[in-house]
Order: C-alpha cells, then structure tokens, then sequence
C-alpha cells in the first residue's frame, strides 16, 4: 500500500477550486455529451498566492478475479509482453482508464479480491511484492493464498499465479488484475483494470500510479462539463521512491510538478 500526498499550490491569480483525477481528464467524443468522467478527490475555494489544496490518497492495491458475462465489457488493457525470459508468462502494466460503465460490469462480476503488496527494490530498502495464488472452486476463480516473492525482479508490481483448474473455464470469460481503494470509502474498491486469465500462468501486475490535477467546478460522483476545466497536470509516481508531489499552479495558467 502506497499512501500518496499532491498538494497543490495556488498561484493563479483568482480563488480557484482543484480536482484530482486517476485518468487523463478527456472529454466525451459524442457531440451534445462533453463531459469528463467523474472526480476522484476534490478540493474547494483554494485561495490565490498561500491557498494549498491537500489531497491525502491512501492506495490499496487488490488483485482481483471474476467471471465477465460479456467478455466484451472487461476493462481496457494499458500493454500486455508476452513469455518473458525468466519463464513469467506476461508482464502487464494497467493503467485506470476504465469508463464507469465498465467499472461497475467487471465489479459485478467479481468473485474474489485480496489485498496485495507491491514490491519495491532499491539499494538498501527491498520490500517483497506479493505472490496471489489462484484456482477455481465450485466454478468460480478464487484466491487461495498469497506469500511474499522470493525477489522483487520488476519494481512496483505483485504477481498472480493461476493453476490448472481454469482449463475447465472459458478462458475469454475469467479475468484477473488490480484494483486501486475508493478514497471515500474505506477497504472499498474502484478503478477496476483487468485481463483474461489463462491456465498455468505467472502474471506481473504492475499499476500505474499516475494522477491528474485541473481546475474547476465540481462535486464528488457528479459530471463536469468539458468547458468547466482547465489544463491538466500530470502527477505520475510509477517508478519513483517519492510518494510526495508539489503542483503550483502558475498565474499564466501552466504547472510547475517537483517530487520529494
């Protein structure tokens, strides 16, 4: 679990409100419907020149599996590398770019989710991701046990590995991948990211941890128009030790990013 901190710095020049995002803030391509999706933190009346808008994210990483009704409706894939040389089946990077719509199917067609450490590995400080094992039980993927990687070979992921017991399911139908905490509810999960799960297979699953800051009106779980936002900045924290961001947001309207 990572618990990030982005605190915002408003130098803009006019009383601004802040909202954070954990997908690029794009509007809807449907004329009539120019609309982001919904916000994940937001922050009101941030004063110009000392306001600062702290947003505290606690992110809990869960390996998650289901039964997808519609394979049609799982979640978009970031990149996926076939047969890795060390014998590790596929390394996926994930990104949470899913609409609401897919959220919701894949979460209803969940069946299980486990807390799962991500692996860290750097001189002096090596913290073991986790090992998530996975088999079907009375037709549905579950997780049966987890224990820490012997090493952490790719920084910021854990692993799911799958058994042979999902030859007897459709191999389009069951997926597995990650999910990141509801900052709102706590041990809830949102975000959902997932792949098709084959049979005897060791899965790398290695969220991104990219965050997006803009300006304008809006509440928590409501919709904001495309013309209600400014620019976004990107925080992105994949791969980085920091788990702390600075933004200023500038009087010509630009973002100065720094970690520490």
């Amino acid at each position: 679990m990572a618990n990030y901190t982005i605190m915002v710095h408003n130098k803009s020049g006019s009383v601004r409100e802040y909202v954070l995002f954990k997908s690029e803030p794009k509007a809807n391509s449907t004329p009539g419907n120019r609309v982001f999706q919904n916000a994940y933190i937001n922050a009101k009346s941030v004063s110009d020149g000392t306001g600062t808008a702290n947003f505290q994210i606690q992110t809990m990483f869960s390996a998650v599996t289901g039964i997808e009704p519609d394979a049609k409706n799982q979640a978009t894939i970031n990149e996926v590398h076939e047969s890795s040389p060390r014998g590790i089946n596929a390394k996926t990077a994930m990104t949470d770019d899913d609409t609401a719509s897919k959220n919701a199917n894949v979460k209803d067609a969940m069946t299980d989710h486990v807390i799962a450490q991500i692996c860290q590995n750097a001189s002096g400080d090596t913290v073991s991701g986790s090992v998530v094992h996975l088999k079907v039980v009375e037709g549905n993927p579950k997780f049966h046990s987890r224990e820490p990687q012997e090493t952490c070979n790719i920084d910021g992921s854990f692993l799911i590995s799958t058994d042979g017991s999902l030859e007897s399911q459709n191999p389009d139908k069951v997926f597995i991948g990650f999910s990141a905490g509801d900052p709102y509810s706590n041990g809830e999960i949102t975000s959902i990211s997932t792949i098709p799960a084959h049979p005897n297979t060791t899965n790398v699953i290695t969220p991104v941890s990219k965050f997006y800051v803009s300006w304008g009106t809006q509440s928590f779980s409501e919709t904001l128009q495309a013309s209600t936002i400014g620019n976004p900045a990107l925080v992105d924290f994949t791969g980085k030790r920091s788990e702390k961001a600075d933004v200023v947001h500038n009087k010509n309207g630009t973002w100065t990013v720094t970690y520490n």
